[in-house]
């Protein structure tokens, strides 16, 4: 006989368990099975839990999360404890030859209050589920192809990562991975008809469940690898905003794979790296408005030499999906920002626990039916609904010759600067044979060295707004430049601006800059404008107006290295832009005000020829030409 058992039950809803403490145990009169068992809701409980495990063949965990269920903790040092276990499914995104990033949500159970807390997991914590209620544990083989039924492992696939050599290393059957570090894995079968992304795993994990605060140690200037810990959905954006965390990594980068190609061989599969930053601070649920998923820029799948080289191809790449609330298990790498020393740590907390379905809405939203992550137009109306979850933003794919595409993330927010803004850009993940990239100054990294980054945000502050981005090809090569995806835009252009060239060529609406570029680094040449510079001079200088001309006066002071502007009649000066002549913009400042004398710093120009424009308040503009000497 079982027994199904709530125990000091607070409050039940149509979805939600909340329990002040838990404590589930066989029945001590007679010895039989008690258990929970959860369907699509969750179950929250302030304290810790206690589970002792059942003796019976067919009940032996003490809690079982089914469709969707999770489990959900308060506090920060609950220390699980005894011998019992819970059950909570998961599938895979593979079959026997892809890998798929892992972090186990429960730990190895042992009995005994000494033994309570988190502990190491390993391949005894997978099992595979035979009924409703009943599971067998997962075999390893040292076949190349896992086997679903009955489910064996393939440990010639099943790696951890070693933070202090920065490699993996085998795990075979041991429990030896500590708890928020990932694992990589491979499935099993191998789906008939070239279909293989209809075949993936359903794995029980059971064990004690993880709860309170998980911390792992970073790397100096180095990748770690972690994950989702807990048996309930993570939110990223509150991970990486929480005090302890925050400015430690710039970014979460998730590892997809081409699932059409059947081989275990390394230079035949195809794999890169996704890239997520959560934008702005959030404690907005999903399917509520103004929920901010944060921003996301797929993989671009490249083969790789035996070093880790990447190689040249054709080779697509990832899905577009919705990465803020990572699923039960799932495993990412998180790169360490310059800043971090060897005692850093990051930590995962009970308060950053949510309970988001993977079916829930918005999980998956733009994937197909919105967006095209290789070459599609297809872009989101601004008067649906779902444009209030976005800042604006300009989503940019560059096709390099017949090789691959990099996408990168144009956003416009107020919020940002031009400088480097944590949360909103993200480094590039530099996995492909040639690059497209925002290069930023970061304060607190290097002050003289830009970085390359992959989601770049900056102000829309003013229509002569140039945004630089940098070219690195491998060989000489075509390159197509063309935005894909279009939210908010506050212009109707936008152009890629060549300034040796001194050409504009429009990326929106369905049109492409195309270039052919030789091999090597184009920096200082390409920029992101939204209007074109001949008409930006014609249109001061058509309304140059003379009067103000004639009485505010200025002189070049190569000297002191800057431009002295004499203002006697204190108009009310605007703005004011220098441009060289290959049309960019070199400098930009606005709201001036009346000061009868200003002076503008010249020193970091190159020698040359510039032009200077003012604008006052009442809309006279002034245009003059200054000789640079430094």
């Amino acid at each position: 006989m079982k027994h199904l058992l709530l125990t000091i039950t607070l409050c039940i809803t149509s979805n939600t368990m909340i329990l002040a403490q838990l404590s589930v145990a066989p029945n001590a009169s007679n010895s039989t099975d008690t258990y929970i068992y959860a369907s699509n809701v969750q179950i929250y409980v302030e304290d810790y839990i206690r589970l002792v495990e059942n003796s019976a063949g067919t009940t032996e965990a003490s809690i079982y999360l089914r469709d969707q269920a999770q489990l959900l903790q308060g506090g920060s040092d609950n220390q699980n404890r005894g011998s019992g276990f819970i059950s909570v499914y998961q599938d895979s995104n593979s079959d026997a030859y892809d890998y798929n990033l892992w972090s186990s949500p429960v730990t190895k159970a042992v009995s005994g209050g000494a033994n309570a807390g988190n502990r190491q997991y390993g391949m005894t914590n997978f099992h595979e589920a035979t009924g409703i209620t009943e599971s067998s544990p997962a075999t390893l083989t040292a076949g190349f192809n896992g086997i679903s039924s009955p489910l064996q492992i393939s440990y010639r696939w099943l790696y951890r990562w070693k933070n202090n050599t920065q490699e993996f290393i085998p795990i075979y059957g041991s429990t030896v991975v500590s708890p928020g570090k990932g694992f990589i894995m491979k499935g099993t079968d191998v789906t008939t008809a070239g279909i293989p992304e209809t075949q993936n795993q359903n794995y029980d994990f059971r064990g004690r469940p993880h709860s309170g605060d998980i911390s792992i140690t970073l790397r100096e200037d180095g990748t770690n690898f972690g994950g989702n810990p807990y048996p309930s959905a993570l939110d990223l954006n509150a991970f990486f905003y929480d005090v302890d965390n925050v400015g430690k990594f710039t970014m979460i980068q998730y590892y997809d794979e081409d699932r059409t190609i059947n081989s275990h061989l390394y230079l035949d599969n195809k794999a890169g790296y996704g890239t997520w930053a959560p934008g702005a601070e959030s404690t907005i649920a999903p399917g509520e408005p103004g929920y901010n998923p944060g921003n996301y820029t797929v993989p671009v799948f490249q083969n790789f030499a035996n070093d880790g080289t990447p190689l040249g191809g054709d080779n697509g790449n990832g899905d577009h999906i919705e990465r803020r609330m990572a699923p039960i298990a799932q495993g990412f790498f998180i790169p360490s920002s310059p800043a971090v020393v060897g005692s850093d740590v990051l930590t995962f907390k009970n308060s950053h626990r949510v309970f988001v379905q993977e079916s829930a809405p918005f999980s998956e939203f733009r994937n197909s039916e919105n967006f095209d992550g290789a070459s599609g137009q297809n872009q989101i109306d601004p008067t649906e609904p779902q444009s209030q979850y976005f800042a604006p933003q300009l989503r940019i794919n560059t096709y390099m010759g017949d090789s691959h595409m990099r996408q990168t993330l144009l956003i416009l927010h107020d919020d940002t600067t031009e400088l480097f803004d944590l949360g909103w850009d993200a480094v590039s993940p530099l996995d492909a044979t040639s690059e497209m990239y925002f290069p930023i100054l970061v304060d607190d990294w290097d002050k003289f060295t830009p970085y390359p980054f992959v989601i770049n945000a900056v102000p829309f502050d003013d229509i002569l707004k140039q945004i630089p981005f940098t070219i690195d090809l491998d060989e000489k090569q075509n390159v197509v430049i063309t935005g894909v995806e279009e939210i908010d835009l506050p212009v109707d252009h936008v152009y890629v601006y060549d300034a040796l060239e001194n050409t504009y060529q429009s990326i929106v609406a369905g049109n492409t800059a195309s270039y052919v570029l030789d091999e090597g680094i184009h920096e200082d040449r390409f920029s992101i404008v939204f209007r074109k510079e001949f008409a930006i001079n014609q249109e001061f200088i058509r309304e140059s107006n003379d009067e103000a001309s004639d009485l505010i006066t200025m002189f070049q002071n190569n000297a002191l290295t800057q431009l002295e502007v004499a203002n006697p009649e204190g108009y009310e000066i605007a703005k004011a832009a220098i441009f060289d002549m290959r049309g960019r913009l070199v400098l930009h400042e606005t709201n001036l005000g009346d000061n009868s004398k200003l002076t503008f710093p010249t020193g970091t120009f190159s020698d040359g020829v510039y032009l200077v424009l003012l604008t006052t308040s009442e809309n006279l503009n002034i245009d003059y030409k200054i000789i640079v000497k430094n």
